[in-house]
């Protein structure tokens, strides 16, 4: 599977995109239920740097998740 890429350009906007096919590649749901857990740390930990070092603001950040990256998100 590959990852596309959006560059949006009516907008000056970052789009970040996370592939976390590594953890959800699991055909048993429960197992990939389980890493949400490890895939959302480390997303909130990617924010909590932007917001350290660009002075970035979650009210201006969206999350958006399709299926388990919905949780995740």
């Amino acid at each position: 599977m590959s990852t596309i890429y959006f560059y949006p350009l009516q907008f000056d906007v970052n789009v970040f995109v996370v592939n976390w096919e590594e953890w959800a590649k699991n055909f048993n749901y429960l197992a990939s239920k389980a890493l949400c857990d490890d895939a959302g740390k480390k997303i909130a930990d990617f924010i909590k740097k932007l917001e350290r070092k660009t002075g970035a603001s979650r009210r201006n950040m969206h999350l958006i998740g399709h299926s388990l990256g919905g949780q995740v998100s």
